[in-house]
């Protein structure tokens, strides 16, 4: 019963964000936004058949780094990264124990560096239009970081391939797509509909969902 509820509870939350975010209602997007992270972290709670208190902490980071976005200011769009790259790192933590290095991961390893490589540097040549070359090397670390973690979701998918390592797999590809979105939607204010906060934040609501559904099927 309680897992439905607060499954239905961010479900519903993470739409009427989204209908903030598409009539650009900044009233709207700042009330539900900070609700989001603790309806997931309530979800997991009451549907993990064994609590894993890292998956708590690494939803309270996102939760975190949510809070400081909102925050005008450069420096706080920084600390936000770094409390998303705690999140990052928390999830390597918990994909490494299902790794087994392999010819496959090999091959998967090479794919992600070369997809990462193009996109790292698709993100500098558009960054250096805004900000100096300082701030563009912090956000292309943080990207560097997601594209890590995407990395170790994929090589633990190739070593247990299970419906909760795909959903896994499926909710870091979008994490990567709303962080990639983020950096353009942040800086540049005359991008068309496909570039707004409502795909960032698409992309990022079912991000988190996928991977705390993965951690419970898993």
């Amino acid at each position: 019963m309680w897992r439905a509820l607060f499954l239905v509870l961010y479900l519903a939350v993470s739409a009427v964000h989204l209908y903030g975010c598409l009539k650009k209602d900044q009233t709207v997007r700042n009330i539900t936004k900070p609700l989001l992270m603790p309806l997931l972290a309530g979800f997991y709670i009451f549907a993990a058949p064994s609590i894993e208190w890292m998956v708590v902490l690494l939803i309270a980071t996102s939760w975190l780094g949510d809070l400081l976005l909102m925050l005008k200011g450069m420096k706080w769009f920084i600390t936000g990264g770094v409390s998303f790259l705690g999140t990052h790192v928390l999830l390597v933590i918990l994909y490494l124990r299902n790794i087994s290095f392999s010819y496959e991961g090999l091959i998967v390893a090479l794919l992600y560096i070369l997809m990462g490589a193009g996109l790292l540097r698709t993100e500098q040549k558009w960054l250096k239009r805004y900000m100096p070359k300082p701030t563009i090397w912090m956000m292309i670390a943080y990207l560097a970081g997601n594209i890590t973690m995407n990395l170790f979701a994929a090589l633990q998918a190739v070593s247990s391939l299970n419906g909760g390592s795909v959903l896994i797999l499926l909710g870091a590809l979008l994490f990567l797509a709303s962080d990639s979105l983020l950096f353009m939607v942040r800086f540049d204010k005359k991008l068309p509909f496909y570039g707004q906060h409502f795909n960032v934040m698409l992309t990022y609501t079912l991000a988190k969902l996928l991977i705390v559904l993965g951690f419970v099927f898993g």
